[in-house]
């Protein structure tokens, strides 16, 4: 396509179209990017959890203990939220589907479930309302831990692993550095024709006078 056909102001909008594509992908690749590098820290006892210190926001970590509360939150299948009594100021977030959200449907209030004890691995301190809607989080602390303890807890992803995070984080740069690529052919087409001094020529295309 010759450049009368396909002015210079075409050329910059186009490739400005396709810069847009990879600040995207990266923007919202940015989160798994971030995980992917956070600590593991293996088992973690419950005592220690509240030292962000020594678990800091972002680890992933197993912990074990036995269920003091467990609810189910929206429609089926279920999520679930729980406290373990060793560790009654965190909040286990378990997703649809995962072993543990099955155990608590299938329990029953005072059962075995209550009686036994978990292990769990997950990844400490998503910001509320990332995986959950924050009034059922809201909910379930002011009832099952107290009323002004929202600010002091700490919320652990149940089944979130280190290995997702990565996956999603590769996928997520080998989109965007495909998309670089492409918005780089697109400047290359923008730039060369200017060196060339064929800026002036696609201007004068673009303006009705020159015809």
């Amino acid at each position: 396509m010759s450049e009368r056909n396909f002015p210079m102001s075409m050329r910059i909008g186009t490739a400005c179209l396709f810069t847009l594509f990879p600040i995207v992908i990266f923007a919202f690749s940015a989160s798994d990017m971030s995980q992917a590098f956070s600590p593991v820290l293996g088992e973690a006892s419950p005592g220690g959890i509240m030292d962000r210190d020594a678990v800091p926001p972002g680890a992933y970590l197993t912990i074990r203990g036995i269920p003091k509360s467990a609810v189910t939150i929206g429609p089926p299948p279920h999520e679930a939220l729980s406290i373990f009594k060793e560790a009654p100021l965190m909040v286990l977030y378990s997703p649809q589907g995962h072993p543990y959200t099955r155990e608590i449907l299938a329990s029953d209030p005072g059962g075995d479930f209550y009686q036994r004890e978990w292990e769990v691995q997950g990844r400490i301190d998503l910001p509320p309302g990332a995986r959950l809607p924050p009034d059922e989080l809201e909910r379930f602390v002011r009832t099952e831990i107290g009323p002004d303890q929202l600010s002091k807890i700490r919320l652990l992803y149940v089944g979130a692993e280190p290995s997702d995070a990565r996956a999603n984080a590769l996928l997520g740069g080998a989109f965007g550095v495909f998309s670089l690529v492409i918005a780089l052919f697109a400047w290359i087409g923008v730039v060369i024709p200017l060196l060339r001094g064929g800026g002036k020529d696609a201007a004068k295309s673009d303006d009705p006078s020159a015809t």
